[in-house]
């Protein structure tokens, strides 16, 4: 049951990163001008989901002994990214 739980939420967190992903390459492709603000919030939360989604394919693929240091990995991911998204 946590397995499927597991692969539901990893297709959805992969889903929204392609999303946002085909939306970046959408404005770099037809360029919209934006101010900083959105630009910075798109891609500080396109980088959220990729690493969200490959936290949880290194869970799924690495089964239950992965879940500490992937939890480690992701805390660390976000005190680094933290500063610069903060302008």
């Amino acid at each position: 049951m946590l397995l499927a739980f597991n692969l539901a939420r990893r297709a959805i967190w992969s889903t929204l990163a392609l999303y946002l992903l085909l939306m970046a390459g959408f404005l770099l492709w037809f360029p919209v001008p934006v101010t900083r603000n959105v630009l910075l919030h798109t891609v500080l939360l396109a980088l959220h989901s990729l690493a969200g989604t490959a936290i949880l394919f290194m869970r799924n693929l690495l089964g239950p002994a992965a879940i500490q240091p992937v939890s480690l990995a992701l805390l660390a991911l976000a005190s680094c990214a933290w500063p610069v998204g903060w302008p």
